[in-house]
């Protein structure tokens, strides 16, 4: 029984269901049966009813090549099937091979039941031969068998493995898009890192002229420089995670093909031998019609018929054996395009992985020279700082030392002002009124006049008149006057002083605020100098860690990647231990801690369902 092929190389019995087929095997077994007891009706009378024979079996084979031409009329519509329905093709092509050894099994008990019939009327040394002939091709046909059962097992392991191929295609193509994706995104970061060190650039000019601003600008240009690093070994890591994966993928790729090359050699080796077994039963089938041929040509016609039936019987072997050959030949060709599969994927793996060490090496260089030109930049203004904080504690001191001078110049000039106002100012001052008498008419001067409110209008009285006679009482009283324009010369004076002391009061008061805004602003920085003293401290603290490198790699890479979902609350701990975090430092990993663990779940879940789908697919599809 033959099949026919679709241009995609799919059976055309792929629509038949299992049913659909039983019920033709069972019709051909109905044949085949009828057959048999015609044959046996037929054995007393061979020689006459040997034509009628032939034809019935001849109507009836037209009968299977039109069963079997129908089952093709009705599979010639399918001719869209895809690639992968090769394997399905050589898994009918087995199936139907059963078939014909079913048939040919029927065929050869029937052959040996005519035979003993034969062996009954007369046995000779020919029939004997026929006999042994007939037991050697029994063996050959369970061998065959035998080879049938190996070449299915070896069929079905390679569907299993070729699926398995197929998938791991498709991961790897999943993943090589990832790895694109995350090398456009390390480049985006790597423009990122150029424009921020411009930035940097700018911000160290800017800093230069204002050293206030350079300070708070160099403290967010640290954060950010650091969350980068922190950020660029995250996704270093990563790749090298993905690299690894990729790497092992491809060992899996090589084991995997060694296993295909040396089910490919057990094919050959196989093939060889039944090849060879072929040529020797080939030989002596030939040399015993040969030799029949010779000895025998008055046997009866039966015997020339059954020796036409085994020639039959040996050409449908024979076209069964291309058709293995075929076969194999398509296997080999389907395993040498997944060699080539494989060597390609090879090479563009090797590609990716030379891009993604390329792209480390320069993002790795990049950083240290950032680092370096950071750390000079650093003890630049760190060395600025220093020479401007000495220089304001000298000119505190310097202050310090001018505001005690200047309390000691007050208290000095206020001691003496203070005795002279004591002694010289009087109690209350008098009214100078005189009787009338002598002279009174022309000397109108100390006339109920208080001397406190009225001593210019008796200064210009006095000095009008120089030459007027001075009554008794004011020679008598002459000794207050001197007293009296002393106070007068020390209030001025006083004045005087008080206006230059409040000039000084106003001078210091201004001088107390600057200092005050200067031990303000000295203070803002002694708090940055002490961060950045701090930041030192850690950054020393992290470089005696730098012994335990590897263990902090460790650490790193399991925090990035868990194999437990509390692994990294449990790391957070000894990251702080190692790192020397700050609490807000603390803070910014407990807060991407959240955001992973979110994200973390909604891949699990998005895992769950494709794995789910993926199951569900494999079901319907088996």
């Amino acid at each position: 029984m033959t099949t026919e092929k679709n241009e995609f190389g799919s059976s055309k019995l792929d629509k038949y269901t299992r049913v659909q087929l039983y019920e033709i095997i069972k019709r051909q077994a109905a044949l085949v049966r009828h057959l048999k007891e015609q044959k046996n009706v037929s054995n007393s009378d061979a020689a006459v009813n040997s034509s009628a024979k032939l034809e019935e079996r001849q109507s009836e084979e037209k009968k299977i090549t039109e069963c079997g031409a129908s089952v093709s009329t009705s599979q010639q519509q399918c001719n869209n099937e895809q690639q992968n329905e090769a394997l399905l093709r050589l898994k009918d092509e087995l199936k139907l091979r059963k078939f014909d050894l079913e048939a040919s099994r029927i065929e050869i008990a029937e052959l040996k039941s005519q035979l003993n019939a034969l062996a009954v009327g007369s046995e000779s040394g020919n029939e004997k031969r026929l006999r042994l002939e007939i037991a050697d091709y029994e063996r050959a046909i369970k061998k065959y068998e035998a080879d049938l059962v190996t070449l299915r097992e070896v069929h079905e392991k390679k569907c299993h493995d070729f699926n398995d191929i197929l998938n791991e295609k498709e991961n790897l193509q999943i993943r090589l898009v990832e790895n694109e994706q995350s090398i456009v995104k390390l480049e985006e970061e790597v423009e990122h890192l150029k424009h921020a060190h411009e930035k940097l650039i700018e911000e160290s000019k800017a800093s230069k002229a204002t050293a206030e601003f350079a300070q708070v600008a160099r403290a967010n240009v640290a954060a950010d420089m650091e969350k980068q690093k922190m950020q660029l070994t995250e996704e270093i890591a990563f790749a090298n995670k993905r690299l690894e994966a990729n790497q092992q993928l491809t060992a899996e790729l090589q084991r995997r093909n060694i296993g295909l090359e040396n089910d490919m050699q057990c094919l050959r080796d196989e093939l060889a031998s039944t090849r060879e077994a072929f040529d020797s039963y080939k030989i002596k089938s030939q040399a015993a019609l040969l030799k029949q041929q010779q000895e025998q040509k008055h046997f009866q016609p039966s015997n020339n018929e059954e020796k036409e039936l085994l020639e039959k019987q040996v050409a449908s072997l024979q076209e069964k054996l291309d058709k293995m050959t075929l076969l194999y030949q398509s296997a080999c060709t389907q395993i040498r395009d997944l060699n080539e599969n494989e060597k390609f994927f090879k090479e563009e793996i090797r590609q990716r992985l030379e891009l993604a060490d390329a792209t480390e090496k320069s993002l790795l260089e990049k950083l240290n020279t950032s680092e370096k030109e950071r750390k000079r930049a650093f003890n630049l203004q760190q060395s600025e700082h220093a020479t401007q904080i000495s220089e304001m504690e000298k000119k505190l001191a310097s202050l310090q030392e001018e505001w005690e001078k200047l309390i000691l110049d007050r208290k000095k000039s206020t001691s003496p002002v203070m005795t002279d106002r004591s002694f010289s100012c009087p109690r209350t001052p008098p009214f100078y009124e005189r009787k009338p008498g002598e002279g009174a008419e022309e000397i109108s001067c100390f006339t109920g006049i208080h001397i406190g409110n009225a001593m210019n209008a008796q200064a210009s009285e006095c000095s009008i008149s120089p030459t007027s006679l001075i009554p008794l009482d004011e020679l008598i009283d002459a000794t207050d006057i001197p007293q009296q324009s002393s106070f007068y010369a020390v209030n001025a004076e006083n004045g005087h002083q008080a206006l230059d002391e409040r000039g000084k009061n106003r001078h210091l008061t201004e001088l107390l605020y600057e200092s005050e805004s200067n031990n303000t602003r000295l203070e803002e920085q002694i708090r940055l100098l002490k961060d950045e003293i701090r930041r030192l401290n850690r950054n020393q603290e992290r470089e005696q860690h730098i012994a335990n490198a590897e263990y902090l790699k460790n650490v790193i890479l399991e925090f990035v990647a868990p194999k437990m979902p509390d692994a990294r609350q449990k790391l957070i701990p000894v990251l702080t231990a190692m790192l020397s975090l700050s609490p807000s430092e603390v803070a910014i990993l407990q807060k991407v801690l959240g955001k992973n663990t979110t994200a973390t779940l909604m891949i699990l879940k998005n895992s769950q369902s494709a794995t789910n789908g993926t199951s569900t697919n494999k079901a319907n599809g088996h």
